[in-house]
């Protein structure tokens, strides 16, 4: 007889959970995905790109709707983009606007990083056609055949992508006016022949002091205690999260307001890794694109 109550209730509790899990991939759903497939001339590849639009989005309708363009763009499941958006829409959080997740190829520390400044280590020798391929043919294409705003897009990226969102949208704000960098590798020194930069340098504060004050451009940067262990100068602060706040202050020094211009997150026992930067996109999300 106890063991009948027990297979009975066992058998109950996943129908339950099987109910729940149905009931949630239907909500998710709701956020349409889909696929394309998108010629570089610049990579000399093909790069499937995947577009998130709010429900009832119709492809050719005339509307013009905001853009985030989110870097490491095949990760999108361990970043749960699709089930952020529905969350958000579902409870009026967030405009109906159009995430676009461009990937990176086979090889992620060439692509990403700084383009125009020689890097200590040889890294980011594709970084220049990744960024012609994200600028001048993920972005037309995005404003011709899908109803995407032409300027003030979102840049978000994770870790060396975050970098990478970092300074493309410090150098063209007219294109990304509010950018998110979620444990950003701003340990990215300058290397030899860094023109107009010393050598072995961090190029965050630096590309900040150079340029100064952008108006209307605007930055979330969000760091973890648990991003690494590496502590420098051993001050009892790891390195990621001094390196993100030394960009925070640099940011400060030339007129950008903390709180409003300038968000510092830092995620307390967040690591380096996708599930804590799934929990950041939403905050991101509602910072820069709420409806309210």
């Amino acid at each position: 007889m106890l063991l009948a109550i027990i297979l009975i209730s066992s058998f109950f509790w996943l129908v339950v959970i099987w109910w729940f899990r149905q009931r949630e991939r239907a909500f998710v759903a709701t956020v349409q995905q889909h696929k394309v497939t998108l010629r570089s001339s610049y990579l000399g590849d093909e790069r499937e790109l995947v577009i998130f639009a709010p429900a009832g989005y119709e492809k050719g309708a005339g509307r013009v709707y905001p853009v985030v363009y989110i870097l490491d763009g095949q990760e999108h499941e361990a970043l749960a983009v699709q089930r952020t958006l529905a969350h958000l829409w579902k409870y009026g959080h967030l405009k109906r606007l159009l995430v676009v997740m461009v990937p990176t190829g086979g090889d992620r520390f060439q692509e990403y990083g700084v383009a125009d400044i020689p890097n200590g280590h040889g890294l980011a020798k594709l970084a220049a056609a990744h960024n012609q391929f994200l600028v001048e043919e993920v972005r037309p294409y995005v404003v011709r055949e899908w109803g995407g705003a032409a300027e003030g897009a979102g840049l978000v990226g994770m870790s060396l992508s975050g970098l990478a969102a970092f300074v493309l949208g410090w150098q063209r704000p007219d294109l990304f006016s509010t950018v998110g960098v979620f444990s950003g590798s701003f340990w990215w020194r300058t290397g030899e022949g860094a023109d107009g930069y010393p050598a072995n340098e961090r190029i965050g504060p630096l590309v900040v002091a150079k340029k100064g004050y952008q108006a209307g451009w605007r930055v979330w940067i969000q760091a973890a205690t648990q991003d690494e262990w590496s502590d420098r100068d051993g001050d009892g602060v790891i390195d990621a999260i001094q390196d993100s706040l030394e960009v925070v202050g640099a940011l400060e020094e030339v007129g950008y307001e903390r709180g409003r211009e300038v968000v510092y997150d830092e995620v307390l026992g967040g690591r380096h890794h996708y599930g804590t930067w799934a929990e950041v996109l939403p905050r991101f999300l509602r910072w820069g694109f709420s409806r309210l």
